[in-house]
């Protein structure tokens, strides 16, 4: 199965039973960058239109530079906001959801003449080593809109990173991450090599690890990682495989 979903089908933005996992209090470690996921109650429409789309990546801007939190990409699906960012402090994420929840929702309850929630309760995060596994996340997000059907070309999607991280034009919103910068000494090479990142069809069960990782609040990259996520934490963020239990009584 594709990590991504179809572009027809609200409720393929739904996780397969297997995903769903019980909640765990949600990490937000500083200086590191985390996934963040939030949905539409019941899978409904969130962006009608690009005036909707424009006005909430005005109003993330607004609410992000003041806390400091560096939005490294994002995408708009019309079911779904995706981002990706770094906090300065634990609290800074939530307090930009929260925030940015009430901007946007209130716009968009007065412009569609509607009332009450708009999203399927609190988002979803987890946070992601630098590095390697930080560029993963990033092509996630920048691939999302295109294999959505969203748009027939990398660089066509107004409403996500991807336009910005090939060089196509300068997004104001987006703080690139150390781990593009070293992709080369210069704009023309860090670009060209992340296209030819994209360009590769990624194996789908190195997304889904992804995916499993923003669903249950687990964090994502290597062993090493993980450990000392637990450590700093206090909680388990190693993902269990799926499947049942190995009997050892055998």
């Amino acid at each position: 199965m594709p990590w991504w979903p179809t572009p027809c089908a609200p409720a393929a933005l739904q996780p397969p039973e297997s995903l769903r996992m019980a909640r765990q209090a949600r990490v937000s470690v500083p200086h590191l960058p985390h996934l963040l996921s939030q949905s539409g109650h019941n899978g409904a429409v969130v962006f009608i239109d690009d005036e909707d789309r424009q006005r909430y990546l005005h109003a993330l801007l607004e609410v992000s530079r003041p806390l400091k939190v560096a939005i490294h990409g994002y995408c708009l699906r019309p079911e779904r906001i995706d981002l990706l960012a770094t906090p300065p402090e634990p609290q800074a994420l939530s307090l930009m959801m929260q925030a940015l929840g009430r901007r946007y929702v209130g716009y968009f309850n007065q412009r569609h003449g509607r009332s009450g929630t708009l999203w399927e309760g609190r988002f979803r995060s987890c946070v992601v080593e630098p590095g390697e596994p930080l560029l993963h996340a990033m092509r996630w997000l920048d691939l999302a809109a295109w294999h959505t059907g969203l748009a027939p070309d990398l660089l066509d999607p107004p409403w996500s990173s991807t336009a910005h991280h090939l060089g196509a034009h300068r997004d104001a919103l987006i703080t690139d991450p150390p781990a593009f910068w070293a992709l080369g000494n210069t704009p023309f090479e860090r670009e060209l090599s992340y296209r030819r990142q994209l360009e590769q069809e990624p194996p789908p069960e190195e997304f889904d690890a992804l995916v499993r990782c923003l669903r249950s609040g687990h964090a994502f990259g290597s062993a090493a990682f993980i450990e000392r996520m637990q450590k700093v934490t206090g909680l388990s963020l190693q993902a269990r495989r799926r499947g049942r239990p190995v009997r050892t009584d055998a």
